[in-house]
């Protein structure tokens, strides 16, 4: 059993709640509205403001780690339920969302090797040069090729072929950077906003930047796939209309995404 606090405080801002519990003479109302940020908070909050977390949080759970790593995952693609139930009342472990973050970036740079490898794949099948043109599955040299790809995939091309043997090519930090700074630029001033103002929303904030990295992975691919979808459109020497086309439309998409999750 947990102690409460000694001192009454908002769950959401840490504004002591004192002069508000002085007032509860002959009852005590069934929530209580902050007078500094203005939440509004069941009263059992200010005085047990450390809860468990939801069942399926990886942040919080006890045991059966990789299954809370699914249902999470899950969870983060329905960010209505997402914020109903993990709450800036449930405590912050810095040093779960960490292990979280790392499992996370270790999806999208094996997602990121994948998808170089997918392309020089495709090169291979057109018949245009690619990494695997000497690739022998006995020798120890190929398999250290792709090894490299996968280590550092960055560093490398997505190339899809082109007519007349020519090609059309990104580098993969492109699609990772168009996916990321949106939302770094937006996390940041978000918590200049929280400093500002001297909100104590640091650990939730970190927690949301924490579970936005599924829909990253996401939208790296998915501007992967756009990428060499509108490339079908293009030729050696002329750029389509359509072009422009999906360009907008898949950045507006994402846009759209960004809003909706983090609204």
């Amino acid at each position: 059993m947990r102690e409460a606090p000694s001192q009454p405080a908002c769950p959401g801002c840490g504004y002591d709640q004192s002069g508000a519990v002085a007032t509860w003479t002959h009852a005590c109302p069934l929530t209580i509205t902050c007078t500094e940020c203005g939440g509004v908070f069941p009263c059992s909050n200010i005085f047990a403001r450390v809860e468990i977390g939801p069942a399926w949080s990886f942040e919080h759970a006890r045991r059966r780690i990789l299954r809370r790593w699914i249902a999470t995952t899950v969870k983060v693609f329905e960010p209505s339920r997402l914020w109903r139930e993990v709450r800036p009342e449930h405590p912050v472990r810095r040093g779960r969302l960490a292990i979280l973050a790392a499992m996370w970036l270790a999806v999208l740079h094996l997602a990121c090797g994948g998808m170089v490898l997918a392309s020089q794949g495709f090169m291979a099948a057109a018949g245009s040069w690619s990494v695997f043109d000497s690739w022998n599955p006995r020798e120890v040299r190929s398999w250290m090729m792709v090894g490299r790809v996968l280590a550092w995939p960055y560093g490398h091309h997505v190339e899809l072929p082109l007519d007349n043997g020519t090609s059309y090519a990104n580098p993969m930090y492109g699609f990772v950077l168009a996916a990321a700074l949106p939302v770094v630029m937006l996390a940041m001033a978000l918590w200049i906003w929280s400093w500002r103002w001297k909100l104590e929303g640091g650990g939730h904030l970190a927690r949301a930047g924490v579970l936005w990295m599924p829909h990253l992975t996401l939208w790296t691919f998915l501007s992967t796939v756009a990428f060499a979808a509108i490339g079908q459109f293009e030729t050696p020497t002329s750029t389509s209309d359509w072009t422009m086309v999906a360009f907008l439309g898949s950045a507006a998409a994402y846009a759209a995404s960004i809003i909706w999750w983090w609204r």
